[in-house]
Protein backbone atom coordinates (compact mmCIF):
# COMPACT_ATOMS: atom_id res chain seq x y z
CA UNK A 1 0.00 0.00 0.00
CA UNK A 2 2.45 2.36 1.10
CA UNK A 3 4.86 1.86 -2.25
CA UNK A 4 1.62 2.43 -4.30
CA UNK A 5 0.81 5.94 -2.64
CA UNK A 6 4.54 6.79 -2.60
CA UNK A 7 5.52 5.91 -6.29
CA UNK A 8 3.51 8.70 -8.30
CA UNK A 9 5.03 11.50 -5.69
CA UNK A 10 8.26 10.58 -6.17
CA UNK A 11 7.62 10.68 -10.33
CA UNK A 12 6.17 13.98 -9.84
CA UNK A 13 8.83 15.07 -7.67
CA UNK A 14 10.93 14.27 -10.54
CA UNK A 15 8.71 15.96 -13.28
CA UNK A 16 7.64 12.69 -15.02
CA UNK A 17 3.69 14.05 -14.55
CA UNK A 18 2.83 17.41 -15.39
CA UNK A 19 1.47 19.80 -13.50
CA UNK A 20 -2.30 19.36 -14.95
CA UNK A 21 -2.26 15.84 -14.00
CA UNK A 22 -1.18 16.95 -10.48
CA UNK A 23 -4.31 19.69 -10.74
CA UNK A 24 -7.00 17.36 -12.04
CA UNK A 25 -6.71 14.52 -10.13
CA UNK A 26 -9.48 14.16 -11.74
CA UNK A 27 -11.98 16.45 -13.47
CA UNK A 28 -14.53 14.93 -11.70
CA UNK A 29 -13.49 15.80 -8.15
CA UNK A 30 -15.76 18.83 -7.01
CA UNK A 31 -18.71 17.48 -9.47
CA UNK A 32 -20.65 15.44 -7.10
CA UNK A 33 -22.49 17.12 -4.00
CA UNK A 34 -22.07 15.52 -0.56
CA UNK A 35 -23.87 12.33 -0.01
CA UNK A 36 -24.52 11.73 -3.71
CA UNK A 37 -25.76 8.11 -4.42
CA UNK A 38 -26.83 7.13 -7.80
CA UNK A 39 -30.73 6.72 -9.08
CA UNK A 40 -32.06 3.24 -8.20
CA UNK A 41 -33.96 1.83 -10.81
CA UNK A 42 -35.29 0.35 -14.07
CA UNK A 43 -35.59 3.60 -15.63
CA UNK A 44 -36.87 3.42 -19.40
CA UNK A 45 -35.60 7.27 -20.48
CA UNK A 46 -35.73 8.58 -23.79
CA UNK A 47 -31.66 9.27 -24.63
CA UNK A 48 -31.77 13.00 -24.76
CA UNK A 49 -29.15 14.88 -27.94
CA UNK A 50 -25.72 15.32 -26.50
CA UNK A 51 -22.96 16.40 -28.76
CA UNK A 52 -19.67 14.82 -28.35
CA UNK A 53 -17.70 16.00 -25.72
CA UNK A 54 -14.43 17.79 -26.25
CA UNK A 55 -11.43 15.39 -24.37
CA UNK A 56 -11.17 16.40 -21.15
CA UNK A 57 -14.31 18.75 -20.84
CA UNK A 58 -16.66 16.61 -17.80
CA UNK A 59 -20.60 16.50 -18.96
CA UNK A 60 -23.15 15.75 -16.60
CA UNK A 61 -24.79 13.16 -17.86
CA UNK A 62 -28.29 14.04 -18.71
CA UNK A 63 -30.54 11.30 -17.79
CA UNK A 64 -28.30 9.89 -15.16
CA UNK A 65 -26.21 12.62 -13.11
CA UNK A 66 -23.15 11.11 -13.22
CA UNK A 67 -19.69 13.12 -14.23
CA UNK A 68 -19.02 12.00 -17.92
CA UNK A 69 -15.32 12.70 -19.56
CA UNK A 70 -13.93 12.08 -22.88
CA UNK A 71 -10.58 10.27 -21.79
CA UNK A 72 -9.34 9.77 -25.34
CA UNK A 73 -8.94 11.82 -28.47
CA UNK A 74 -7.25 9.10 -30.93
CA UNK A 75 -7.49 11.51 -33.78
CA UNK A 76 -5.44 14.18 -31.91
CA UNK A 77 -2.86 11.95 -29.72
CA UNK A 78 -1.98 10.05 -33.16
CA UNK A 79 -3.24 6.92 -32.23
CA UNK A 80 -4.49 4.39 -35.43
CA UNK A 81 -7.65 4.27 -35.99
CA UNK A 82 -9.46 4.65 -32.62
CA UNK A 83 -8.77 4.26 -29.41
CA UNK A 84 -11.07 2.25 -27.02
CA UNK A 85 -11.68 0.21 -24.13
CA UNK A 86 -10.28 -3.51 -25.40
CA UNK A 87 -13.30 -5.43 -23.53
CA UNK A 88 -15.57 -5.51 -21.06
CA UNK A 89 -13.83 -8.86 -19.27
CA UNK A 90 -10.44 -6.90 -18.24
CA UNK A 91 -9.70 -3.61 -16.47
CA UNK A 92 -8.68 -0.72 -18.07
CA UNK A 93 -7.43 0.82 -14.93
CA UNK A 94 -4.74 -0.20 -13.04
CA UNK A 95 -4.42 -1.05 -9.48
CA UNK A 96 -4.59 2.57 -7.89
CA UNK A 97 -6.26 4.25 -10.34
CA UNK A 98 -3.35 6.02 -11.73
CA UNK A 99 -3.17 4.30 -15.53
CA UNK A 100 -5.76 3.49 -17.55
CA UNK A 101 -4.66 1.74 -20.64
CA UNK A 102 -6.51 1.92 -24.49
CA UNK A 103 -6.44 -0.58 -27.53
CA UNK A 104 -6.09 0.18 -31.25
CA UNK A 105 -5.30 -1.63 -34.20
CA UNK A 106 -1.79 -0.34 -33.57
CA UNK A 107 -1.53 -2.06 -29.95
CA UNK A 108 -2.04 -0.89 -26.51
CA UNK A 109 -1.55 2.83 -25.40
CA UNK A 110 -1.00 3.94 -21.72
CA UNK A 111 -2.76 7.43 -20.54
CA UNK A 112 -2.67 9.28 -17.03
CA UNK A 113 -5.61 8.79 -15.15
CA UNK A 114 -5.49 12.25 -13.51
CA UNK A 115 -4.84 14.60 -16.59
CA UNK A 116 -6.43 12.33 -19.16
CA UNK A 117 -2.63 12.53 -21.55
CA UNK A 118 -1.68 9.97 -23.41
CA UNK A 119 1.75 8.84 -21.89
CA UNK A 120 2.89 6.09 -24.86
CA UNK A 121 2.27 3.29 -26.84
CA UNK A 122 3.04 0.05 -24.54
CA UNK A 123 6.00 -2.24 -25.83
CA UNK A 124 9.54 -3.00 -25.41
CA UNK A 125 10.05 -2.36 -29.26
CA UNK A 126 9.47 1.36 -28.54
CA UNK A 127 12.43 1.64 -26.23
CA UNK A 128 14.29 -0.70 -28.22
CA UNK A 129 13.41 -1.70 -31.58
CA UNK A 130 15.99 -4.62 -31.82
CA UNK A 131 13.80 -5.85 -29.47
CA UNK A 132 12.46 -9.58 -30.36
CA UNK A 133 9.40 -9.55 -31.79
CA UNK A 134 8.24 -12.45 -30.04
CA UNK A 135 8.79 -9.58 -26.88
CA UNK A 136 6.33 -7.12 -28.18
CA UNK A 137 3.04 -6.47 -26.67
CA UNK A 138 0.85 -7.03 -29.65
CA UNK A 139 -3.13 -6.68 -30.36
CA UNK A 140 -3.15 -10.45 -28.91
CA UNK A 141 -0.92 -10.38 -26.25
CA UNK A 142 -3.77 -10.13 -24.12
CA UNK A 143 -2.80 -7.54 -21.35
CA UNK A 144 -3.44 -8.03 -17.86
CA UNK A 145 -2.42 -5.14 -15.29
CA UNK A 146 -0.14 -6.41 -12.40
CA UNK A 147 -2.83 -7.34 -9.45
CA UNK A 148 -0.43 -5.64 -6.59
CA UNK A 149 2.01 -2.61 -8.28
CA UNK A 150 0.17 -0.11 -10.37
CA UNK A 151 3.55 0.36 -12.85
CA UNK A 152 3.11 -3.54 -14.65
CA UNK A 153 1.04 -5.39 -16.96
CA UNK A 154 1.83 -8.99 -17.61
CA UNK A 155 1.07 -10.33 -21.30
CA UNK A 156 1.55 -12.72 -23.39
CA UNK A 157 4.08 -13.59 -26.24
CA UNK A 158 1.99 -11.74 -29.58
CA UNK A 159 1.12 -14.29 -32.39
CA UNK A 160 1.86 -17.12 -30.50
CA UNK A 161 4.73 -18.15 -27.90
CA UNK A 162 4.93 -20.04 -24.51
CA UNK A 163 6.16 -17.23 -22.58
CA UNK A 164 4.37 -14.90 -19.77
CA UNK A 165 5.88 -11.45 -19.81
CA UNK A 166 6.07 -8.41 -16.87
CA UNK A 167 6.38 -4.85 -18.72
CA UNK A 168 7.32 -1.77 -16.85
CA UNK A 169 4.75 0.86 -18.00
CA UNK A 170 6.97 3.69 -17.13
CA UNK A 171 10.14 2.82 -18.95
CA UNK A 172 8.85 0.18 -21.80
CA UNK A 173 11.44 -2.68 -20.42
CA UNK A 174 9.98 -5.87 -19.81
CA UNK A 175 11.28 -9.38 -18.27
CA UNK A 176 10.08 -12.87 -18.80
CA UNK A 177 7.99 -14.47 -15.76
CA UNK A 178 7.27 -17.67 -16.97
CA UNK A 179 8.26 -19.80 -19.77
CA UNK A 180 6.08 -23.04 -19.53
CA UNK A 181 7.50 -25.00 -22.55
CA UNK A 182 9.52 -27.46 -20.45
CA UNK A 183 7.01 -27.85 -18.15
CA UNK A 184 3.62 -28.83 -20.43
CA UNK A 185 2.96 -32.48 -21.00
CA UNK A 186 4.37 -34.45 -23.77
CA UNK A 187 1.04 -34.62 -25.71
CA UNK A 188 1.50 -30.56 -26.19
CA UNK A 189 5.21 -30.76 -27.31
CA UNK A 190 3.87 -29.44 -31.06
CA UNK A 191 2.68 -26.43 -29.42
CA UNK A 192 3.42 -23.22 -30.54
CA UNK A 193 1.03 -20.95 -28.77
CA UNK A 194 -0.31 -20.29 -25.16
CA UNK A 195 -3.19 -17.85 -24.23
CA UNK A 196 -6.93 -17.44 -23.95
CA UNK A 197 -7.82 -16.78 -26.91
CA UNK A 198 -8.31 -12.94 -27.21
CA UNK A 199 -10.74 -12.25 -23.98
CA UNK A 200 -9.87 -14.47 -21.28
CA UNK A 201 -8.79 -13.79 -17.58
CA UNK A 202 -6.04 -14.84 -14.75
CA UNK A 203 -7.72 -14.81 -11.26
CA UNK A 204 -8.08 -11.89 -9.63
CA UNK A 205 -4.12 -12.01 -7.77
CA UNK A 206 -3.01 -13.24 -11.03
CA UNK A 207 -1.52 -16.38 -9.66
CA UNK A 208 -3.51 -18.69 -11.51
CA UNK A 209 -3.31 -18.25 -15.34
CA UNK A 210 -5.65 -21.01 -17.74
CA UNK A 211 -4.96 -20.80 -20.99
CA UNK A 212 -5.27 -23.05 -24.10
CA UNK A 213 -2.49 -24.77 -26.27
CA UNK A 214 -2.28 -24.51 -30.17
CA UNK A 215 -0.10 -25.72 -32.68
CA UNK A 216 1.38 -23.64 -35.65
CA UNK A 217 -1.55 -24.20 -37.64
CA UNK A 218 -4.33 -23.26 -35.30
CA UNK A 219 -5.77 -26.66 -34.09
CA UNK A 220 -6.19 -27.05 -30.32
CA UNK A 221 -4.52 -29.30 -28.39
CA UNK A 222 -5.40 -28.57 -24.82
CA UNK A 223 -5.75 -26.98 -21.83
CA UNK A 224 -3.67 -26.33 -18.92
CA UNK A 225 -3.39 -24.65 -15.67
CA UNK A 226 -0.20 -22.50 -14.42
CA UNK A 227 0.61 -21.10 -10.79
CA UNK A 228 2.63 -18.06 -11.39
CA UNK A 229 3.59 -17.76 -7.39
CA UNK A 230 5.17 -21.40 -7.44
CA UNK A 231 5.79 -21.16 -10.90
CA UNK A 232 4.76 -24.47 -11.87
CA UNK A 233 2.16 -26.50 -13.95
CA UNK A 234 -0.75 -27.15 -11.95
CA UNK A 235 -2.84 -29.51 -13.99
CA UNK A 236 -3.58 -29.68 -17.56
CA UNK A 237 -6.08 -31.68 -20.52
CA UNK A 238 -5.68 -32.97 -23.76
CA UNK A 239 -8.74 -31.90 -25.97
CA UNK A 240 -9.50 -31.11 -29.36
CA UNK A 241 -12.22 -28.97 -28.47
CA UNK A 242 -12.23 -25.01 -29.58
CA UNK A 243 -13.21 -22.91 -26.93
CA UNK A 244 -13.97 -19.49 -27.51
CA UNK A 245 -12.10 -18.96 -24.13
CA UNK A 246 -10.56 -19.65 -21.67
CA UNK A 247 -10.48 -17.84 -18.25
CA UNK A 248 -9.73 -18.47 -14.61
CA UNK A 249 -12.53 -17.91 -11.82
CA UNK A 250 -11.85 -14.80 -9.96
CA UNK A 251 -10.58 -16.95 -6.53
CA UNK A 252 -8.39 -19.16 -8.99
CA UNK A 253 -10.43 -22.47 -8.17
CA UNK A 254 -11.68 -23.28 -11.54
CA UNK A 255 -10.88 -22.84 -15.04
CA UNK A 256 -13.78 -22.01 -17.61
CA UNK A 257 -13.60 -23.54 -20.85
CA UNK A 258 -16.43 -21.82 -23.14
CA UNK A 259 -17.37 -23.65 -26.39
CA UNK A 260 -19.01 -22.38 -29.43
CA UNK A 261 -17.47 -24.38 -32.39
CA UNK A 262 -18.18 -27.99 -31.43
CA UNK A 263 -21.32 -27.67 -29.16
CA UNK A 264 -20.37 -28.92 -25.85
CA UNK A 265 -20.75 -26.04 -24.01
CA UNK A 266 -19.56 -24.21 -21.03
CA UNK A 267 -18.00 -25.87 -18.14
CA UNK A 268 -15.52 -24.92 -15.31
CA UNK A 269 -13.07 -27.35 -14.37
CA UNK A 270 -10.76 -27.93 -11.56
CA UNK A 271 -7.35 -26.69 -12.03
CA UNK A 272 -6.26 -30.26 -12.06
CA UNK A 273 -8.95 -30.86 -14.29
CA UNK A 274 -10.62 -33.77 -12.67
CA UNK A 275 -14.19 -32.59 -12.00
CA UNK A 276 -16.35 -30.16 -13.84
CA UNK A 277 -19.45 -28.61 -13.82
CA UNK A 278 -21.73 -27.45 -17.09
CA UNK A 279 -22.42 -23.77 -16.82
CA UNK A 280 -24.25 -23.29 -19.91
CA UNK A 281 -25.32 -24.87 -23.21
CA UNK A 282 -23.16 -22.10 -25.80
CA UNK A 283 -20.88 -19.68 -25.27
CA UNK A 284 -22.09 -15.96 -25.26
CA UNK A 285 -21.08 -12.47 -23.76
CA UNK A 286 -20.66 -13.74 -20.30
CA UNK A 287 -17.71 -12.75 -17.48
CA UNK A 288 -16.63 -14.71 -14.02
CA UNK A 289 -17.50 -12.42 -10.65
CA UNK A 290 -17.46 -12.33 -7.20
CA UNK A 291 -20.36 -12.83 -5.05
CA UNK A 292 -21.28 -10.84 -1.94
CA UNK A 293 -20.45 -14.45 -0.28
CA UNK A 294 -17.39 -14.90 -1.79
CA UNK A 295 -18.44 -17.26 -4.01
CA UNK A 296 -17.35 -17.54 -7.92
CA UNK A 297 -20.24 -16.68 -10.15
CA UNK A 298 -21.03 -17.17 -14.05
CA UNK A 299 -23.55 -13.84 -15.47
CA UNK A 300 -24.36 -14.25 -18.78
CA UNK A 301 -27.53 -14.36 -21.34
CA UNK A 302 -29.60 -16.61 -22.55
CA UNK A 303 -30.97 -15.80 -25.87
CA UNK A 304 -32.16 -19.43 -26.41
CA UNK A 305 -34.60 -19.35 -23.61
CA UNK A 306 -37.79 -18.22 -24.03
CA UNK A 307 -37.67 -14.47 -21.89
CA UNK A 308 -34.08 -14.08 -22.84
CA UNK A 309 -32.95 -14.69 -19.31
CA UNK A 310 -29.80 -12.78 -17.83
CA UNK A 311 -28.38 -15.08 -15.23
CA UNK A 312 -26.02 -15.75 -12.50
CA UNK A 313 -24.56 -19.55 -11.57
CA UNK A 314 -22.72 -19.87 -8.16
CA UNK A 315 -19.92 -22.05 -9.57
CA UNK A 316 -18.62 -23.15 -5.92
CA UNK A 317 -22.29 -24.69 -4.93
CA UNK A 318 -22.76 -26.57 -8.54
CA UNK A 319 -22.34 -30.11 -7.81
CA UNK A 320 -19.22 -31.33 -9.90
CA UNK A 321 -19.33 -34.25 -12.12
CA UNK A 322 -15.76 -36.33 -13.05
CA UNK A 323 -14.62 -34.78 -16.02
CA UNK A 324 -14.36 -37.89 -18.07
CA UNK A 325 -17.96 -37.59 -18.22
CA UNK A 326 -19.76 -36.52 -21.51
CA UNK A 327 -23.18 -34.77 -19.62
CA UNK A 328 -24.25 -33.42 -16.72
CA UNK A 329 -27.10 -31.20 -15.24
CA UNK A 330 -26.75 -27.53 -16.28
CA UNK A 331 -25.45 -26.05 -12.46
CA UNK A 332 -28.72 -24.22 -11.61
CA UNK A 333 -29.00 -20.43 -11.85
CA UNK A 334 -30.50 -17.24 -10.69
CA UNK A 335 -32.27 -15.16 -13.10
CA UNK A 336 -31.37 -11.71 -12.91
CA UNK A 337 -33.54 -9.79 -15.32
CA UNK A 338 -35.09 -11.22 -18.86
CA UNK A 339 -34.35 -9.40 -21.96
CA UNK A 340 -38.09 -10.34 -23.80
CA UNK A 341 -40.86 -8.35 -23.59
CA UNK A 342 -43.33 -8.24 -26.94
CA UNK A 343 -40.17 -8.10 -29.22
CA UNK A 344 -37.56 -6.34 -27.35
CA UNK A 345 -34.26 -7.67 -26.56
CA UNK A 346 -30.41 -6.17 -26.80
CA UNK A 347 -27.12 -7.86 -27.19
CA UNK A 348 -24.93 -6.66 -24.19
CA UNK A 349 -21.43 -7.47 -22.57
CA UNK A 350 -21.14 -8.02 -18.98
CA UNK A 351 -18.08 -6.88 -16.51
CA UNK A 352 -17.56 -8.74 -13.27
CA UNK A 353 -14.09 -7.20 -12.83
CA UNK A 354 -15.64 -5.00 -9.40
CA UNK A 355 -13.54 -7.49 -7.35
CA UNK A 356 -13.43 -4.82 -4.58
CA UNK A 357 -17.26 -4.90 -4.62
CA UNK A 358 -18.49 -8.64 -4.26
CA UNK A 359 -21.66 -8.58 -5.10
CA UNK A 360 -22.22 -6.45 -8.22
CA UNK A 361 -21.71 -6.46 -12.27
CA UNK A 362 -21.04 -3.76 -15.11
CA UNK A 363 -23.89 -4.31 -17.76
CA UNK A 364 -23.39 -2.41 -21.12
CA UNK A 365 -26.09 -2.80 -24.26
CA UNK A 366 -25.93 -1.59 -27.60
CA UNK A 367 -28.13 -1.92 -30.61
CA UNK A 368 -31.32 -2.46 -28.40
CA UNK A 369 -34.59 -3.73 -30.26
CA UNK A 370 -37.49 -1.90 -29.00
CA UNK A 371 -40.70 -3.50 -28.37
CA UNK A 372 -43.36 -3.97 -31.29
CA UNK A 373 -45.31 -1.39 -30.00
CA UNK A 374 -42.29 1.15 -30.08
CA UNK A 375 -41.89 1.52 -26.63
CA UNK A 376 -38.03 1.66 -25.01
CA UNK A 377 -37.47 -1.12 -22.67
CA UNK A 378 -35.90 -0.15 -19.14
CA UNK A 379 -32.38 -1.71 -20.44
CA UNK A 380 -31.52 0.18 -23.96
CA UNK A 381 -28.38 1.55 -24.38
CA UNK A 382 -27.10 2.30 -21.90
CA UNK A 383 -24.37 1.38 -19.15
CA UNK A 384 -25.57 0.32 -15.49
CA UNK A 385 -24.42 -1.63 -12.57
CA UNK A 386 -26.83 -4.70 -11.19
CA UNK A 387 -26.59 -6.34 -7.91
CA UNK A 388 -26.03 -10.27 -7.73
CA UNK A 389 -29.42 -11.64 -6.50
CA UNK A 390 -33.01 -11.99 -7.83
CA UNK A 391 -34.86 -8.94 -8.31
CA UNK A 392 -31.48 -7.02 -8.40
CA UNK A 393 -31.12 -2.98 -7.94
CA UNK A 394 -29.95 -1.68 -10.55
CA UNK A 395 -28.65 1.55 -11.38
CA UNK A 396 -27.84 3.13 -14.86
CA UNK A 397 -24.60 5.47 -15.53
CA UNK A 398 -25.06 6.70 -18.63
CA UNK A 399 -26.17 5.91 -22.27
CA UNK A 400 -23.58 4.65 -24.82
CA UNK A 401 -24.67 7.02 -27.27
CA UNK A 402 -23.23 4.82 -29.69
CA UNK A 403 -24.41 5.54 -33.88
CA UNK A 404 -26.26 2.12 -34.94
CA UNK A 405 -25.23 2.85 -38.91
CA UNK A 406 -22.38 3.39 -40.58
CA UNK A 407 -19.32 2.15 -42.32
CA UNK A 408 -16.14 0.32 -41.47
CA UNK A 409 -16.42 -2.67 -38.78
CA UNK A 410 -19.27 -2.30 -36.79
CA UNK A 411 -17.63 -4.52 -33.69
CA UNK A 412 -15.34 -1.56 -32.77
CA UNK A 413 -18.18 0.75 -31.90
CA UNK A 414 -20.03 -2.26 -30.12
CA UNK A 415 -20.29 -1.01 -25.93
CA UNK A 416 -17.76 -2.75 -23.71
CA UNK A 417 -17.58 -0.92 -20.47
CA UNK A 418 -15.63 -2.02 -17.97
CA UNK A 419 -14.75 -1.32 -14.14
CA UNK A 420 -12.40 -0.65 -12.08
CA UNK A 421 -11.85 -2.91 -8.60
CA UNK A 422 -14.83 -0.71 -6.61
CA UNK A 423 -16.66 -0.04 -9.38
CA UNK A 424 -15.79 4.14 -8.94
CA UNK A 425 -14.54 4.31 -12.53
CA UNK A 426 -16.26 3.35 -15.70
CA UNK A 427 -14.70 3.11 -18.92
CA UNK A 428 -16.29 2.40 -22.40
CA UNK A 429 -15.76 2.98 -25.99
CA UNK A 430 -18.42 4.75 -28.17
CA UNK A 431 -18.47 6.38 -31.98
CA UNK A 432 -20.72 9.13 -30.48
CA UNK A 433 -22.71 10.60 -33.80
CA UNK A 434 -19.64 9.30 -36.08
CA UNK A 435 -21.09 8.40 -39.39
CA UNK A 436 -18.07 5.58 -38.76
CA UNK A 437 -17.84 2.59 -36.76
CA UNK A 438 -14.31 2.65 -36.52
CA UNK A 439 -13.89 6.23 -35.39
CA UNK A 440 -14.22 5.13 -31.97
CA UNK A 441 -13.24 6.78 -28.19
CA UNK A 442 -13.28 6.18 -24.59
CA UNK A 443 -15.35 7.68 -22.22
CA UNK A 444 -15.01 7.59 -18.35
CA UNK A 445 -17.94 7.75 -15.41
CA UNK A 446 -16.02 8.78 -12.31
CA UNK A 447 -18.31 7.62 -9.23
CA UNK A 448 -18.28 8.78 -5.54
CA UNK A 449 -17.43 5.37 -3.86
CA UNK A 450 -20.78 5.76 -1.48
CA UNK A 451 -22.79 6.11 -4.96
CA UNK A 452 -23.41 2.07 -4.81
CA UNK A 453 -24.66 0.54 -1.74
CA UNK A 454 -23.10 -3.16 -1.16
CA UNK A 455 -24.17 -6.35 -2.55
CA UNK A 456 -26.33 -9.14 -1.46
CA UNK A 457 -26.09 -12.59 -3.63
CA UNK A 458 -28.64 -15.18 -2.97
CA UNK A 459 -27.43 -18.27 -1.82
CA UNK A 460 -30.60 -20.24 -0.90
CA UNK A 461 -33.07 -20.07 -3.26
CA UNK A 462 -32.46 -20.62 -6.96
CA UNK A 463 -34.77 -19.93 -10.21
CA UNK A 464 -33.55 -21.86 -13.40
CA UNK A 465 -34.31 -19.70 -16.20
CA UNK A 466 -35.55 -20.44 -19.68
CA UNK A 467 -36.22 -24.35 -20.73
CA UNK A 468 -34.41 -25.66 -18.15
CA UNK A 469 -35.71 -27.89 -15.35
CA UNK A 470 -35.40 -26.01 -11.72
CA UNK A 471 -32.65 -28.07 -9.74
CA UNK A 472 -31.56 -27.73 -6.09
CA UNK A 473 -27.36 -26.62 -5.67
CA UNK A 474 -25.07 -28.62 -3.29
CA UNK A 475 -22.04 -27.53 -1.95
CA UNK A 476 -21.00 -31.04 -3.72
CA UNK A 477 -17.38 -30.77 -5.72
CA UNK A 478 -16.89 -26.95 -3.60
CA UNK A 479 -13.14 -26.02 -3.19
CA UNK A 480 -12.89 -23.86 -0.67
CA UNK A 481 -10.36 -22.14 1.78
CA UNK A 482 -10.82 -19.30 5.02
CA UNK A 483 -8.23 -17.32 2.77
CA UNK A 484 -10.33 -18.00 -0.27
CA UNK A 485 -7.54 -19.25 -2.20
CA UNK A 486 -7.73 -22.31 -4.35
CA UNK A 487 -6.14 -25.20 -2.60
CA UNK A 488 -2.61 -26.41 -4.41
CA UNK A 489 -4.09 -29.98 -5.96
CA UNK A 490 -0.84 -31.94 -6.06
CA UNK A 491 2.91 -32.13 -6.05
CA UNK A 492 2.40 -33.40 -9.54
CA UNK A 493 0.51 -32.37 -12.04
CA UNK A 494 -2.73 -34.47 -13.12
CA UNK A 495 -3.24 -34.79 -17.06
CA UNK A 496 -6.55 -36.28 -18.04
CA UNK A 497 -6.80 -36.97 -22.00
CA UNK A 498 -10.52 -36.45 -23.42
CA UNK A 499 -9.81 -36.54 -27.06
CA UNK A 500 -10.17 -40.42 -28.39
CA UNK A 501 -6.87 -41.92 -29.33
CA UNK A 502 -8.31 -42.15 -33.20
CA UNK A 503 -9.21 -38.36 -33.17
CA UNK A 504 -8.46 -36.01 -35.95
CA UNK A 505 -8.69 -32.16 -36.01
CA UNK A 506 -9.00 -29.89 -38.99
CA UNK A 507 -7.04 -26.14 -38.97
CA UNK A 508 -9.76 -23.55 -37.78
CA UNK A 509 -11.50 -21.85 -40.27
CA UNK A 510 -13.40 -18.49 -39.81
CA UNK A 511 -16.77 -18.64 -39.88
CA UNK A 512 -19.61 -15.29 -40.62
CA UNK A 513 -21.17 -14.14 -36.97
CA UNK A 514 -24.33 -15.15 -38.52
CA UNK A 515 -23.28 -19.06 -39.43
CA UNK A 516 -22.17 -18.91 -35.90
CA UNK A 517 -24.87 -17.65 -34.30
CA UNK A 518 -27.15 -20.42 -36.42
CA UNK A 519 -25.32 -22.86 -34.58
CA UNK A 520 -25.26 -21.56 -31.30
CA UNK A 521 -29.35 -21.94 -31.71
CA UNK A 522 -29.81 -25.01 -32.71
CA UNK A 523 -27.02 -26.30 -30.30
CA UNK A 524 -28.78 -24.60 -27.15
CA UNK A 525 -32.47 -25.52 -28.79
CA UNK A 526 -31.36 -29.51 -28.75
CA UNK A 527 -29.55 -29.24 -25.16
CA UNK A 528 -32.50 -27.47 -23.80
CA UNK A 529 -35.54 -29.39 -25.57
CA UNK A 530 -33.36 -33.10 -25.62
CA UNK A 531 -34.65 -33.15 -28.87
CA UNK A 532 -33.17 -32.58 -32.65
CA UNK A 533 -34.47 -29.70 -33.91
CA UNK A 534 -33.90 -28.33 -37.68
CA UNK A 535 -32.42 -24.50 -37.86
CA UNK A 536 -35.58 -23.12 -39.03
CA UNK A 537 -37.28 -24.52 -36.31
CA UNK A 538 -34.07 -22.75 -33.55
CA UNK A 539 -34.11 -19.84 -35.37
CA UNK A 540 -38.21 -19.19 -35.12
CA UNK A 541 -37.54 -19.42 -31.13
CA UNK A 542 -35.61 -16.53 -31.45
CA UNK A 543 -37.48 -13.10 -31.32
CA UNK A 544 -36.41 -11.61 -34.93
CA UNK A 545 -34.26 -13.11 -37.94
CA UNK A 546 -33.78 -9.89 -39.49
CA UNK A 547 -32.47 -8.38 -36.18
CA UNK A 548 -29.45 -11.16 -35.97
CA UNK A 549 -27.78 -9.29 -39.11
CA UNK A 550 -27.32 -6.18 -37.48
CA UNK A 551 -26.37 -7.17 -33.93
CA UNK A 552 -24.70 -9.96 -33.21
CA UNK A 553 -21.14 -9.45 -34.36
CA UNK A 554 -19.40 -11.38 -32.03
CA UNK A 555 -15.80 -11.40 -31.10
CA UNK A 556 -14.54 -13.25 -33.52
CA UNK A 557 -14.43 -10.45 -35.38
CA UNK A 558 -11.08 -10.14 -33.62
CA UNK A 559 -9.96 -13.71 -34.75
CA UNK A 560 -6.59 -13.89 -36.32
CA UNK A 561 -8.38 -16.25 -39.18
CA UNK A 562 -10.85 -13.83 -40.13
CA UNK A 563 -10.42 -12.58 -43.22
CA UNK A 564 -8.77 -9.09 -44.13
Amino acid sequence: MFKNFITPLLFGALGLFSAASANAQSVCDTFYSSGYTLTQGKLATTMPSLSRPAKGVRVKEPSFGTCLVRATDYKAEGVTKFSRNYYSRRQAFNVNNTYYITFSTDGWHLYDAASLKHLRKLSPLVANPSTPVQYNVGGDSEVVWHPTDPNFIYYLSAKGGKKLMKLDVRTNSYQVVSDFTSSLPTWASTATRAWTRWEGAPSKDARYWGLQLENSSGQRLGYFVWDLQLNKLVGSMKSSVQADHTSMSPSGRWIVLADTASGTGTWAYSPDFKTKKKLFATSGHSDLAIGANGHDYYVGIDYASSKGDVFMADLDACPAVSATVTSAPYCPRTVLFQLYNNGSSSPMHISGKAYGRPGWVLVSTYATRNSRDGSVPWYANKVFAMEMTANPRIYPIAYNRRTTSGTGDSYWSETHASTNSDMTRVIFNSNWGSSSYEDVDSYIVRLPKAALPGGTTTTTARVTGGNLTPQTGSASGMVLTSASMPVVQTASSTVIDTAPSTATTTPATWTSPGMRFVRNAVSAVQQASGTKVGISAAIWSLPSVAWLRSVFTEEEALDENKPE
